[in-house]
């Protein structure tokens, strides 16, 4: 549950105002003080839907592991497998579920979004992507 707070803080006055005391008739600005969610609550809010999507997707990434193996596609630069489109797979072990999960949106933000944006399920599919080989990055990072 979100704990939005709201209230007349500010007035709106002029430079001539500020030498005259307030008044009846005196503008209030409206002002709303939003609440950053933290990871927990995002995690919390996740329904079954966005944890089965979650799933499949690391479904997804064993069957292009598996192929990747079997074709033998080393990155030797990246040290790691790469699908047929030269993007990094890792194998499932290495994913961390509940980094994924929470950059999947929730049904009504997927919809409402991929409705304004036609290229808003590349960019989606690319975020998620770069969530499930984190582990990668994590790595790359500890050897510099």
């Amino acid at each position: 549950m979100c704990k939005d707070r709201v209230d007349y803080r500010f007035k709106i006055r002029s430079k001539e105002d500020a030498e005259i005391p307030y008044k009846k008739h005196d503008h209030h600005a409206f002002v709303a003080e939003i609440k950053e969610k933290t990871r927990e609550e995002i995690l919390k809010e996740k329904t079954y839907r966005e944890r089965c999507i979650v799933g499949y997707r690391i479904e997804d990434m064993e069957k292009e592991y598996g192929e990747a193996i079997s074709n033998k596609r080393w990155d030797k630069k990246r040290e790691c497998y790469v699908n047929r489109d030269g993007e990094p797979v890792v194998h499932p072990s290495e994913i961390v579920f509940d980094e994924v999960l929470a950059v999947i949106p929730l049904s009504g933000e997927y919809y409402s979004n991929a409705e304004k944006d036609n290229h808003y399920k590349k960019r989606l599919d690319k975020i998620i992507r770069d969530a499930m080989t984190s582990s990668l990055r994590k790595r790359d990072e500890e050897k510099r």
